[in-house]
């Protein structure tokens, strides 16, 4: 049974509220909260629970636009019983357990028993020096849901109370009092913020791997983007952010059974024109695919995949419990459409500009955005082919990179599509003067354009 209308999908709520906080960057952050919201829903699968589910999430850009806003407003959609934990002020003796000054008690860990924490700012909850080195390297252990093992700084006592023991093990948590060793096993979602990272913190949270434990959405915030966060009204639509609560607290209702990692067909599908954009990227640095692919990327776009193909589902059948989670060629065009997000922060990672010059070398995606607008500039609307044609006679790039490049074109509303294969300055486009765009928000379809004049067909 299909949905009534677009109000029935959690995902294209999440986008047009997201737009109405914070424009473009707003729709890909709430896409992405909804999807990991709903990724943390779901059982292990169960031909391979050594993948886990948790999509951590970290927005990365300059301070001051809307990163842990976005967080706290999403925040607001997640089912009470669920809960989101603000964990950015928390010490590591709070976040991961200690005993308590007379050593009577334990101090329950935090990551033993929260479902979503959310952190401000990464630098500023991290810290620095060995305090750092001490929470990423418990952290990381958590990210993974594997079993943390904290050894006290204080020591136990050995008459230790035994039945405040034998309640740490009904709330799964063990404690030895003879090593005073705490342990016990997370199962925690994180949703972080973080601003431009300095070369040296940078390079310490990479070779740890801590970075790498989330899936990184960037963005390089434009002065054009700039001038339209100062002028213009941005603020949640509280109809869309109560229809998302609802629609959200549905989906933590329904029970998946049978739940399978994707199939080797199905990943091949996604694999090769991944391997083409990466190959695009890489090329000017002279890198490595196994740099940029590697178990994480994938099982980025695993949970991806799943996620989507759970929220298509409860949404097609009514917000029922589901037998068995099945892939279908729509979750696969859901991710192909968005591909060099999971690589992007490898192969460009934003840096502050303080600290690290940016690449002077262009990379083959600015190049093939620039002379799209080029190919554009004379007020013409130009179909696909022409623009890979003309593409690939200044540069040699895959027909993925150059539909991801249109996307991103699409995305900064810098382009329209004014009919199916053709494209257009959106600033010289008749249709996008008289309404907000050629596409509907609603479902990406486009209008009838039968209302264009003679230069605009």
């Amino acid at each position: 049974m299909c949905a009534k209308n677009s109000g029935d999908d959690p995902l294209k709520v999440a986008e047009r509220l997201g737009y109405s906080i914070a424009g473009s960057i707003g729709v890909e952050a709430f896409t992405e909260l909804e999807l990991s919201f709903a990724a943390r829903l779901l059982p292990k699968f169960s031909d391979n629970p050594l993948i886990r589910m948790q999509q951590h999430l970290l927005l990365y850009w300059d301070q001051s636009y809307f990163k842990s806003t976005l967080i706290d407003q999403f925040s607001k959609s997640v089912p009470s019983e669920t809960t989101v934990t603000n964990v950015s002020s928390l010490t590591p003796e709070v976040l991961f357990g200690s005993l308590s000054e007379d050593r009577k008690d334990i101090v329950r860990p935090l990551f033993s028993e929260v479902y979503f924490a959310k952190i401000d700012e990464l630098l500023g909850f991290l810290g620095s020096g060995n305090t750092m080195r001490d929470i990423v390297n418990t952290l990381n252990t958590a990210m993974e849901g594997k079993t943390i093992v904290r050894y006290l700084l204080k020591l136990g006592k050995l008459d230790f109370d035994k039945g405040k023991i034998e309640q740490l093990k009904l709330e799964n948590i063990d404690y030895n009092p003879r090593k005073a060793q705490l342990s016990y096993q997370p199962d925690t979602c994180i949703w972080a913020a973080s601003r431009p990272i300095d070369s040296k913190t940078y390079t310490y949270l990479r070779t740890s791997g801590h970075l790498y434990r989330y899936h990184v959405i960037q963005h390089e915030v434009s002065d054009e983007e700039a001038e339209r966060f100062f002028s213009e009204d941005l603020r949640p639509d509280q109809k869309l952010q109560e229809e998302l609560a609802m629609l959200n607290q549905r989906l933590a209702k329904i029970s998946v059974k049978d739940l399978r990692v994707p199939d080797r067909f199905t990943l091949r599908q996604i694999f090769l024109p991944l391997k083409e954009i990466v190959k695009d990227e890489v090329a000017v640095e002279k890198r490595r695919l196994a740099e940029i692919i590697d178990i994480r990327t994938r099982g980025d776009i695993t949970r991806e995949l799943t996620a989507h193909a759970f929220l298509r589902t409860a949404t097609e059948n009514d917000f029922k419990d589901i037998e068995r989670l099945e892939y279908t060629a729509e979750d696969v065009e859901f991710v192909l459409r968005k591909l060099s997000h999971f690589v992007e922060f490898k192969v460009n990672p934003l840096f502050a500009d303080e600290f690290v010059e940016r690449r002077s070398k262009k990379r083959p995606r600015d190049l093939v955005k620039e002379l799209v607008l080029q190919l554009l500039s004379n007020k013409e609307m130009r179909q696909r082919k022409e623009i890979d044609k003309q593409v690939n006679s200044r540069t040699v790039v895959g027909t993925a990179t150059i539909s991801n490049c249109l996307a991103d074109l699409l995305s900064d509303r810098k382009i329209c599509q004014p009919r199916y294969g053709f494209y257009k300055l959106k600033e010289d486009c008749w249709f996008c003067k008289h309404q907000d765009s050629c596409v509907h928000k609603d479902n990406n379809q486009l209008q009838d354009t039968s209302k264009l004049d003679e230069s605009d067909r």
